[in-house]
This record gives C-alpha cells, sequence and structure tokens, in this order.
C-alpha cells in the first residue's frame, strides 16, 4: 500500500481550542497505523489547507461539527475536489452522524461516516484501495449513481481494544499545550439531557475501558510524552465510581505523580461522600466540569436535566471541603425561558461565588439548537427554520442569537448582554505569554473589561452596552 489517507481537523470562527491536539482524529489514525497503512494527520487551524500534498492519495477524512467548522470543511473540500476529482472525501464526526443523508447529498461530500468511525473508516479504506463495492461496508452513507445509499449502523466496538494514539504524528506537537495529555476511557452517556447529541450518536450506551487499560495509557503518556497533567476527555467520566475509585487508587500505589481533571454531573457530586473525595483529591484530582445550565428549577425540568439547584449548591460545597476546582457551564435563552429564570442562574452564580471562592464558570452560553437533540424540536416548535443543507448548517454559528427566533428586540439583546459579561467576568488572558507591547495592551483592555463585567454582574444591569458591543465587534484581537 503506497497511498495515504489524510485526516483534517477544519478550523472553526471561535479560536479557543487550538492547543489542543485534533483528539478526534488520533483513534482513527491509530487503528489504520495499527493496520498498516499510512496515516497523515493535518491540523487547517494550525496551517492553511491549500499547503495540503495531494500526491498519492487514497482518500481524505474529515471530522465535522455542527455550526462554523462546515464552513471550513467545506472549502477544504472544494480545494480538494478541484485539485483532484478523483480523491474520495470522507466526512465524519457529529454533525455528520447526526444527518448523513443530508450531508451525503452535498457534491463535496462522498461517504460519511456515521457514529464510531474506527472499524467503519477501516473497513472503508480496504474497499477503497482494491476498488471494491461500499454496499456491504456497516455505519456509511455514500452516493451511488447519482443516489443516496445508507447502509445500516455499525455495532459500538469493543473500546478495550482502542487503538493507543499516535500523537508521533503530529508533527508540530510542541506546539500545543505541554505536559497536557488528553486520554478518553469511555464513550457515551445514560441520561437523557435535551440539549445533549448522546440519544441519537451513542443512543445511551455507556462503553468504557478497564482499569488496567486506563492506568496502562496513563503510564504510556507519562513515559512517552512526558504528561505531567491528563484530561479524560469523555463525556461521563463517573457513570461507575468503582472503577473511579479503583482508578483513583491505582495511580496513588504507582505513585504516578500527576494531576487530572475530567467532567462531572452535579447529583453524582452532591452525593459522594468524604472518604470518596478524599481520595479524588489524593489522586491528583484538580478540577472537575459541570454543567449547571439554568439556577431556574423550573429550566432545569424543562430541558430535562435530572438535577436538582440544591444538588448544585452541595456539589460546589463539596468541592470546597476537599479542594478541587468546580468550572461550571450555564446556558440562557432556551424556549420559554424568562428573565426571571435568567435572574435565577445570576443569583445562583454568586451564591456559589461566596460559597466556594475557587468556583469559576466557563460561560453563560447562549443556547444553540443542535441537530438530533430533543431540544431542537422544541426550537422548530418556537420559530427555529431548519436548515435544509450542509451550507445553511454552516450559519449556525455557536452562541448566536439569530438561531434562536424566540428571542426578539430588548429581550435578545440582553439575552447576549449576560452572554458577554459571563465570559469576561470569569475569563483570562492567554497563559501563553508573549513580551509585547501588543500582549500588554490586550492585557490591560481585558483587565479593564473585566472591572466592567464585574460591575455589571454585581448591579446586574446589562443596558448600553458600549463596551460589550467594541468587546463583540474586536474579541477575536483579544484572544
Amino acid at each position: 500500500m503506497n497511498k495515504k489517507i489524510i485526516l483534517i481537523q477544519p478550523g472553526i470562527r471561535q479560536s479557543f481550542g487550538f492547543g489542543v491536539p485534533p483528539l478526534s482524529l488520533l483513534p482513527l489514525a491509530g487503528t489504520l497505523k495499527d493496520a498498516g497503512y499510512k496515516v497523515e494527520i493535518f491540523d487547517a487551524r494550525r496551517h492553511d489547507y491549500k499547503s495540503l500534498d495531494l500526491k498519492d492519495t487514497l482518500c481524505v477524512g474529515i471530522t465535522v461539527i455542527t455550526g462554523s467548522q462546515i464552513n471550513h470543511a467545506l472549502a477544504i473540500s472544494r480545494f480538494i475536489q478541484k485539485t483532484n476529482t478523483k480523491i474520495p472525501i470522507v466526512w465524519g464526526g457529529i454533525h455528520p452522524s447526526m444527518l448523513p443523508i443530508q450531508t451525503a447529498e452535498n457534491k463535496f461530500v462522498d461517504i460519511v461516516v456515521k457514529g464510531e468511525g474506527e472499524l467503519t473508516l477501516l473497513e472503508l479504506v480496504k474497499a477503497l484501495e482494491k476498488n471494491k463495492s461500499l454496499r456491504h461496508i456497516n455505519g456509511i452513507t455514500y452516493r451511488e449513481n447519482g443516489k443516496i445509499r445508507d447502509n445500516p449502523e455499525r455495532p459500538f466496538m469493543d473500546f478495550n481494544k482502542a487503538a493507543l494514539p499516535p500523537y508521533e504524528l503530529l508533527n508540530d506537537i510542541s506546539t500545543y499545550e505541554k505536559g497536557v495529555v488528553h486520554i478518553q476511557t469511555s464513550r457515551g452517556c445514560p441520561h437523557n439531557c435535551g440539549f445533549c447529541y448522546n440519544k441519537n450518536f451513542n443512543k445511551y450506551s455507556y462503553r468504557y475501558k478497564n482499569v488496567d487499560r486506563v492506568l496502562f495509557e496513563i503510564e504510556w503518556a507519562i513515559k512517552n510524552l512526558e504528561a505531567k497533567h491528563v484530561h479524560f476527555d469523555e463525556d461521563n467520566f463517573f457513570v461507575i465510581p468503582d472503577r473511579v475509585k479503583k482508578i483513583c487508587e491505582e495511580i496513588i500505589r504507582k505513585k504516578l505523580n500527576i494531576t487530572w481533571s475530567t467532567t462531572c454531573r452535579l447529583d453524582y457530586f452532591s452525593r459522594y461522600g468524604k472518604d470518596f473525595l478524599k481520595l479524588l483529591k489524593a489522586s491528583g484530582c484538580k478540577s472537575l466540569a459541570f454543567g449547571g445550565e439554568s439556577g431556574s428549577q423550573r429550566v432545569l425540568d424543562y430541558v430535562k436535566k435530572d438535577i436538582e439547584v440544591e444538588q448544585t449548591i452541595k456539589a460546589v460545597e463539596n468541592a470546597r471541603e476537599c479542594g478541587i476546582v468546580p468550572v461550571l457551564s450555564f446556558v440562557c435563552g432556551f424556549p420559554t425561558e424568562t428573565k426571571k429564570d435568567i435572574r435565577m442562574t445570576l443569583d445562583l452564580i454568586s451564591k456559589l461565588m461566596c460559597i466556594n471562592k475557587k468556583f469559576s464558570t466557563n460561560g453563560i452560553f447562549v443556547f444553540t439548537p443542535y441537530p438530533g437533540t430533543p431540544l431542537f424540536e422544541e426550537a422548530v416548535k418556537h420559530g427555529f427554520k431548519e436548515p435544509k443543507s450542509v451550507e445553511e448548517w454552516g450559519k449556525c454559528y455557536f452562541g448566536d442569537t439569530a438561531q434562536t427566533p424566540w428571542l426578539s428586540g430588548k429581550y435578545e439583546k440582553y439575552i447576549r448582554n449576560v452572554s458577554d459579561v459571563g465570559y469576561l467576568l470569569f475569563s483570562r488572558p492567554n497563559p501563553n505569554f508573549e513580551l509585547s507591547v501588543n500582549y500588554f495592551i490586550k492585557y490591560a483592555l481585558r483587565f479593564v473589561l473585566h472591572a466592567l463585567a464585574n460591575t455589571r454582574f454585581k448591579l446586574r444591569f446589562f443596558d448600553f452596552p458600549i463596551e460589550l458591543e467594541l468587546y463583540e465587534r474586536y474579541a477575536h484581537k483579544l484572544r
């Protein structure tokens, strides 16, 4: 096999996440590499896609999420098709998996890999290599003679047999976050949050690696990648507490001397006893990300979050007691949500700030409808016009109130201002310090914006947003 497979990470309109390697591509690359194929990973967030070397390429795979990333993925696909029409263009990821037929109808997409992609892509590559029919490959949707064929879905793989991520394929690995390694120990979540992709993507399934495999990957990351901090990058790390307990005990027993972080549900963390919390901290748990979503119980019930406001408070108290940093995210602008509901969210944030001085939030995001989620149907009922093409989905920017038609006039502006204040209140300057005049100007502006956001938040005053409008116009220059 002389031809190569190129896996591409497209860019997005927002600048966050640039320090993180293309995590969704590494498992695919590992599977192909282990099978003997030549694989290249191209991070188009960092490099101009027009510099792609398409010579001797069997196929190109592009991972895509809903929103602005679609635009960049389309631009890359157009370039590839214009350069060499014979190279099959394969799209995978959450968005194509949610809407495989619509995605495959696009002239710049030849094949869609649905859901978990490792085994599907491997079988697809083997068929393309030998110019065989694709009709018997489960997990793909594709065009054949002008018609769309939607093959059956593929059963989930044995996650313990997943390939190790081939970080050596990242030519510029030193430019990503140093000392931090992302490890995925599980996939899926058994819960039913109304805004989450899991229902259709993972079918409520929860698959996980056993404790021995998890410890092997941690030790491998320490030895081969000089890991100092591990982020368990998954939907729900804490589904099985006994498994987490054993992982923590082994980290301590083996004296691995790392810190770690991941996500957790607030209802879980509110119920944990002191011994378990102490174990988490002793094993190196530094911070946990939680979905707080709202301070209104009515809204929490509406979005099927299955948590209570009191559990949020208790979880943040527990984090204070064991010294773990709680990072909560919130959302505003849901259908049926009122100003009263939003004020309850703001009041809850204020209370959590008093309870735990280490409390932080990564944002008060504006709700964005995503395909394949229960709340998407609710959004449509409240006036959201479902995009009819891949190009139209590319206009659905994350956090853009244009996607929430039930918000209008002063209320729409209020929502945007609340979201901007929430970001500025807890945001921090880029940790990659650069000794320059430009850096200090950015730092000074961020300091002023933070002070103004703090004042607005305390007064609950979100009118006349002159500095917020300037922030929205120039935000990309401050990040």
